[in-house]
C-alpha cells in the first residue's frame, strides 16, 4: 500500500525520472580533500611544500598552499563537476573578472595545466 501511495505521489508531483538527478550526483563522491602529488612548472619540478585542494559540499574549492620558497595563500571559488563526463570545472576571481577553467577529473585524480607568466604549470590533485 505504501508503494503505491508513493508511486501515485510521485506521478502527480509532475516530476520524472529523467529530471531526477543521479545518485552520484546527489552524493557527491568527489568532494573532500585533495593533496597535490605533483606538480612541474615550465618543464621542471616545482618545489613543493604542501599544496591541497578541498572540494565542498555545496560548490565551494579552496586550494590551500605552502611552497618550500616559503609563498603561502589560498585560492577560493566555486566549482562544478561532470561527473559522466570526467570533468571539474573552476571559476575563481582574477582581478576584476571571473575566470573558469575546466580539467580532467578520474580515479580520484584532478590533473590541473595552466599557462602561469608564459610557463606552463602542470598539477595533479589525488585523494
Amino acid at each position: 500500500m505504501l508503494a503505491v501511495a508513493l508511486f501515485c505521489a510521485l506521478l502527480l508531483s509532475g516530476c520524472t525520472v529523467s529530471k531526477m538527478s543521479t545518485l552520484e550526483e546527489l552524493s557527491k563522491p568527489f568532494t573532500g580533500v585533495y593533496e597535490c602529488t605533483r606538480m612541474t612548472y615550465g618543464g621542471e619540478e616545482a618545489a613543493l611544500g604542501k599544496c591541497t585542494l578541498e572540494l565542498a559540499y555545496g560548490g565551494g574549492f579552496c586550494v590551500h598552499y605552502a611552497l618550500e620558497s616559503g609563498a603561502e595563500g589560498s585560492i577560493e571559488g566555486t566549482y562544478s563537476a561532470d561527473p559522466s563526463r570526467g570533468e571539474i570545472t573552476f571559476t575563481a576571481p582574477f582581478g576584476r573578472r571571473r575566470v573558469s577553467r575546466t580539467f580532467p577529473m578520474r580515479e580520484g585524480k584532478i590533473a590541473v595545466e595552466e599557462i602561469v607568466l608564459g610557463k606552463l604549470l602542470r598539477a595533479e590533485f589525488s585523494r
